[in-house]
């Protein structure tokens, strides 16, 4: 079998910057050795168990590529430019990502560029012979959630407000949880044959789009949901920092690469 990651991070970072008062791409952040970034976090869990690694940048481009090229080169990875990362949105970071990636591959690993876990959360979602689909452990708040549910015909759906206002189920539901924001797809030529004939109203949408798109058409007892005991998204230098001081502390194996 093999297994490929993409991990993407085409966006602007535009909090990220405001926050800290310059102009950087937060995924490649340090504040100290180059790699105690949060791509490096990454590379680091995908590296051990995938065969190959796609990264779908945009913003800070060729600095992306330099880091890259500067601190990985012993890693097995293609760096896919997005030329659309500020008029499309992240359904097409994932496409470029989804269409990287040979036939031949069997199980894609998809991470959003910006977030920190616990490793043996991750290692249940490695060795899960399912789909899978990750909740984190945060409090459901409409200003920054991503949920999913599952509803009466055991049908997988996600919700997210791009206005930060209000979400709204329309149907009864079994259950329901924050997104992690990870994802393991078993079947690649289901992935691919999704995304097709999508148009560029796809295009521009979020990257919801194509998972919703695969997990609608999944039996529901070919699903795993798994739950992140420490999880965090950066959005501000403050989130970095409270990610590094847990990787520091070592915590359920956590570390940089």
């Amino acid at each position: 079998m093999k297994r490929a990651a993409i991990i993407t991070i085409a966006g602007s970072c535009t909090r990220f910057s405001k926050s800290l008062g310059l102009n950087v791409h937060k995924a490649i952040y340090s504040e100290c050795d180059h790699n105690q970034t949060i791509l490096a976090f990454q590379l680091n869990l995908v590296s051990n168990c995938c065969d190959e690694i796609i990264i779908v940048s945009g913003f800070k481009h060729n600095e992306i590529e330099n880091y890259l090229k500067n601190n990985f080169s012993h890693l097995n990875y293609k760096l896919v430019y997005n030329e659309h990362y500020l008029d499309y949105g992240s359904c097409f970071s994932l496409i470029l990502g989804i269409n990287a990636i040979c036939d031949d591959f069997d199980e894609v690993i998809f991470i959003e560029g910006d977030l920190v876990f616990d490793t043996d959360s991750f290692d249940k979602l490695v060795h899960s012979p399912k789909n899978v689909i990750t909740a984190n452990n945060h409090l459901i708040d409409s200003k920054t959630a991503v949920i999913f549910y599952v509803n009466e015909k055991n049908e997988v759906k996600y919700l997210y407000d791009v206005n930060h206002l209000t979400l709204k189920i329309d149907e009864p539901f079994i259950k329901i949880g924050n997104s992690g924001q990870v994802w393991k797809f078993t079947d690649l030529k289901k992935l691919k044959k999704n995304i097709l004939n999508y148009t560029s109203v796809q295009y521009k949408g979020t990257n919801l789009v194509p998972v919703n798109d695969y997990y609608q058409n999944v039996d529901y007892d070919k699903i795993e949901i798994i739950a992140f005991k420490n999880w965090f998204n950066c959005n501000t230098v403050k989130d970095y920092r409270t990610m590094k001081e847990y990787i520091d502390r070592g915590n359920n194996n956590a570390k940089f690469i």
